[in-house]
């Protein structure tokens, strides 16, 4: 579980850096796209002004001055189309120089660009300028900009960089989380660690101090005596579950062989009977034969015990605990339910964390150990375990291998 937690932790380092680089990255080009197109139609416009006042084309449309008509030819990579209008904006007549696939200018497009009213400007993909003539006439200079995109090879030839930009900083980033995550792993480690000491440590001052109560419990039976004895039996409880959960965070599952589930949740609900049968509860179980599943028996035992056992124990009296063992495909699906008091909205995130208890289970005997062994053997079975919750109503643990 420490080793997860902490990949999960790099995960989530790594996640947030990528997005905010993405994030940067993303504005970056944005601006400078805009910026580009911006100084580009710009600059284009001042060049077709210059065409417009250079006299390359006559108040008949006709094209003029070889020289220029050379040089302009060589310089642009789209044609450039004189159009000229009468005092009403009507098409003339229009012709075109330089390189590329000529495209006739319609009178919609001429109407919308007089109604501009602007000497330089962008309309769609024509970037253009227009120049007042002699006999009422009106030279527009016109030029489509969207011949100039970016080639598909030269698109494809930028992406590929980027993308390999974003997979090496996506390496760099995870292998810098890793220097990042250490003093975690290392508080982590420490922590359990100190908790694996210390349950070893108390455990065989805890068993003399049992030992001893039960003696001078035969001598000198008095309340005193008893309340010993009921806190050593507790701090022994607490003490096994804290050495369980070291056990499984040290020592991996290793030699998992077939166990049948349905056999072990069934012997489990079994022993537990008894038990809701005392607290005058409605209690049933139901299993599907022949399911079977690779892991420890003993942890799968132990899962399934606590999951009823906790049922039971926050189910009152009178109330009902339903057990089912279920194939879905190819999942075994074990659901643990209970009516009662619920589990507030609030304590639900936190319901698997170690030493956790919800303010209604703080005064009674739980530590807060239970559900995270549960979850622990859950996932060392590489299952998943849920709950669902309505308050006053029912609880539902659902565990999914």
């Amino acid at each position: 579980m420490e080793e997860k937690m902490i990949i999960d932790l790099r995960k989530k380092f790594m996640a947030v850096t990528m997005s905010l680089l993405l994030l940067v990255f993303s504005v970056f080009f944005i601006f400078t796209f805009l910026d580009n197109q911006y100084w580009y139609v710009l600059e284009t416009a001042e060049t077709l002004d210059w065409i417009a006042e250079s006299g390359v084309f006559n108040s008949e449309g006709e094209v003029v001055n070889d020289d220029l008509i050379n040089e302009i030819a060589e310089s642009e990579n789209s044609p450039v189309t004189g159009v000229i209008t009468d005092m009403n904006g009507v098409i003339i007549t229009q012709h075109s120089i330089g390189k590329g696939k000529n495209r006739n200018i319609d009178q919609d497009t001429v109407d919308c660009i007089i109604s501009d009213k602007r000497s330089l400007y962008r309309y769609g993909s024509y970037v253009y300028s227009m120049k007042s003539l002699e006999n009422s006439r009106l030279l527009i200079v016109i030029q489509d900009i969207s011949q100039k995109t970016v080639k598909p090879l030269r698109l494809v030839s930028v992406c590929m960089m980027v993308l390999m930009v974003i997979v090496a900083l996506a390496l760099i980033t995870y292998f810098l989380s890793g220097f990042i995550t250490e003093p975690a792993r290392k508080a982590v480690a420490r922590e359990k660690q100190f908790v694996a000491d210390a349950s070893h440590e108390l455990k065989t001052p805890v068993s003399a101090i049992s030992i001893n109560a039960q003696a001078l419990g035969l001598e000198h039976s008095d309340v005193h005596v008893r309340n010993i004895l009921s806190e050593t039996e507790r701090l022994t409880h607490l003490l096994e579950r804290l050495l369980t959960l070291s056990r499984i965070d040290e020592i991996p599952l290793a030699g998992r062989k077939k166990c049948c589930l349905s056999d072990i949740v069934q012997e489990t609900a079994l022993t537990y009977e008894s038990v809701a049968f005392e607290k005058n509860e409605e209690y049933s179980y139901e299993t599907e034969d022949g399911i079977f599943i690779l892991g420890d028996e003993d942890e799968l035992k132990q899962l399934a015990a606590i999951l009823i056992d906790n049922a039971i124990k926050n189910s009152e009296s009178g109330g009902k605990v339903e057990i089912l063992l279920k194939k879905d495909g190819r999942k075994a699906v074990l659901e643990v339910g209970n009516t009662g008091e619920g589990i507030a909205e609030e304590d639900i995130p936190h319901i698997f964390e170690r030493f956790y208890t919800s303010r209604s289970s703080r005064s009674d005997s739980s530590y807060g150990l239970g559900l995270s062994i549960a979850k622990a053997i859950t996932e060392r079975h590489k299952g998943n375990i849920t709950v669902k919750s309505t308050r006053n109503e029912k609880t539902v643990f659902t565990v999914v291998f």
